[in-house]
Parts: structure tokens; sequence; C-alpha cells
């Protein structure tokens, strides 16, 4: 008998190619579309590839679940101050959960996404990052609980989105006329945009050396480290430096006040023990750091070696080996120093 994998579907060519491949290499393949928010043109591509595979196909009522996990939990962190990472939370609380429940409901042997990251089974779940550099997505799996991904397979973490995109194309024509996903798959005007219509307008000001520079429409529209449309004239290049949303300020700097030597951590996960010393990453595709852990009062604090731009509460920490292979962890950040 085949082995049978539920394949999370989202309609893109990333999920496309794993349900292809596992197909190709034997597996009995159910394609599960999770619906997060409406869209019946995304949802009816999904079902024209699934059965464009021969693959069974199933669909998941998740929009309720979605709006609290991840819509919610964004805009109120948003509103308290973090800049949140609305993708981890998606992985962490509905989709890794949402199949791995079906994969147990319906009695199948392995989940998979179309994720760029390796991963091994034996005593405990590894996580590695994928062959391609640029496209790995380990960094969005650390707050996912290993018993999430303890039948996970990713077949695409040996591949680069290059070569994915390019063999796709060229068995299936069409794939040159549909656009990649966004990155904020909720979000079509933008995600600032959406936290002003929640919240409305609220005029405040940019501050630098204690003058005002320019006004802003809400300090909860900013980020640390953000430096494009502060509308100020100041013929230097400012950031955001810091944030006070009590008094709506946004204060501003040049790039070296920016750098911190600190991050606390909380809500943490881990996949693996975690070494005194190891390398922290606190942005997708950003340069890993050496950092030295400890943790105090269930809080983790990872010291830099190296001073690191603009480390942002509500982002999230992924902790890796110090060889930069295999993800350890991660965490929120909470706090900077």
């Amino acid at each position: 008998m085949n082995k049978r994998v539920v394949v999370g579907i989202s309609g893109g060519i990333d999920s496309f190619y794993t349900a292809f491949l596992l197909k190709e290499r034997g597996f009995d393949v159910m394609c599960l579309y999770i619906n997060l928010f409406d869209n019946h043109e995304v949802f009816l591509r999904a079902k024209m590839l699934s059965d464009l595979l021969g693959a069974k196909f199933e669909f998941y009522d998740a929009i309720k679940e979605f709006k609290k996990e991840v819509i919610d939990r964004s805009i109120n962190m948003t509103l308290s101050g973090y800049t949140p990472n609305p993708c981890a939370f998606c992985n962490m609380k509905i989709k890794f959960r949402i199949l791995e429940k079906i994969r147990s409901d319906s009695n199948y042997d392995y989940i998979s996404t179309g994720h760029y990251v390796k991963i091994f089974h034996n005593s405990t779940t590894k996580i590695f990052r994928g062959f391609d550099e640029k496209k790995d997505q380990s960094y969005f799996l650390a707050l996912v609980p290993s018993i999430y991904l303890k039948n996970a397979i990713f077949p695409l973490g040996n591949f680069t989105k290059k070569y994915v995109k390019r063999v796709m194309e060229e068995k299936y024509l069409f794939w040159k006329d549909i656009s990649s996903s966004q990155d904020l798959c909720f979000v079509k005007k933008g995600y600032k945009k959406l936290i002003q219509d929640k919240c409305g307008v609220k005029f405040g000001k940019f501050l630098y050396k204690n003058r005002v520079v320019a006004n802003h429409w809400g300090s909860y529209l900013y980020t640390l480290g953000e430096s494009r449309g502060l509308g100020h004239k100041e013929p230097v290049k400012l950031y955001v430096e810091s944030l006070n949303h009590e008094k709506n300020e946004v204060y501003l700097n040049t790039r070296e006040f920016c750098y911190k030597s600190l991050i606390v951590v909380a809500d943490l996960n881990f996949f693996n023990k975690l070494p005194n010393r190891c390398l922290v990453q606190i942005r997708y595709q950003a340069k890993p750091v050496i950092c030295d852990i400890h943790f105090r009062e269930s809080k983790l604090y990872a010291n830099f070696h190296e001073k690191v731009f603009a480390p942002t509460p509500g982002q999230i920490a992924s902790f890796y080996s110090l060889d930069n292979r295999e993800l350890l962890g991660g965490g929120i950040i909470i706090g900077t120093d």
C-alpha cells in the first residue's frame, strides 16, 4: 500500500510542485485547501490544480480561527507597540495544526507543504535550512510546536525556487501568467492601511534631537529601523529609533543609534536543546549573528557578539546552530537593550 500524505495546497506554484513531486514518487496525495479568508479565485485554482494531478481534494474552513489567531492578534500587538509576524503566527496556530489534525483524523502517514526547508525524524524532529539560501523559510517555522511537525516532509528543501519555477512553467504554461503570492495574504492594500482603517488617523509628531521635524498619522503605523516615507527634510538619513504610543510620538535618529546589544525573547519553542552560544536571526533574510544565551524567569536573554540593527519587539528570533544549518527553536522578541 502506498504511503499517504496530506499536502496543504494554497493555489501557488510551491505547494503544487510539492504535491506533484509526491505524486510522482508514488504517494497517495490528498490536497487540503485551508480557507483563511474569502478568495474564490484562489480556491478554484487550488481545486483545479488538485484535479490536474488526479489527487483527492478537501476543504477546511479556518476563517474564524485565522481571524482570531492571526489577524486580531497581529492588530492587537501592533496597537500595544509591537511589530508582529503574521506568517509565523499562521504556521504556529493554524496551518500545521490543521494539517496534522486532518492527517490523524484521516489516518494518513504524513503532512507536507511547499516550504523550502529540510526536516529529519529520528528520536526527535530536526529542522535545517533549505538548499536555496535566498528562499530558505526555516525562520517562519521557529514557533511551530514539534508535535505538529513530527509527521512532516518537505520535498522542496533540496531545490531552488528558480528551478521549481522553471520546471513548472515548462510543463504547465499557465504558471507564466500566475503571479507569486504576497507575504501578507489577508492584506490587499497594505498592513498600514489595515491598521489605519481599524483605528483611524491619530496625528502626531516625528522628533529628532528634541525637535519636531515632521508630522505623522499614528505612531502605531511605524516600526523600528524604518526610514522610508518619514516626510522630514533633514540633511541626513533618519530612521525610527523608538516609539511612544502614549504620547503618539515617533523618535528618529541616525543609523548608528539604532543598533542594540541584547534582545529579550518570550513565548519560547525549541526543537533541540539550546546551547549557551549559538546564532540568532532577528528578521527574515537578516544575517544571523553569534549570541550568548541565558534564561531568567521563563524568558531568554540573547547577548549579541556584534551589535544588530533595529531588533524589533514582536518579531521572531530564530536560533540556529553555529554552522548556520540547524534550526534550534525560536520565540517572540519582547525587549531590547
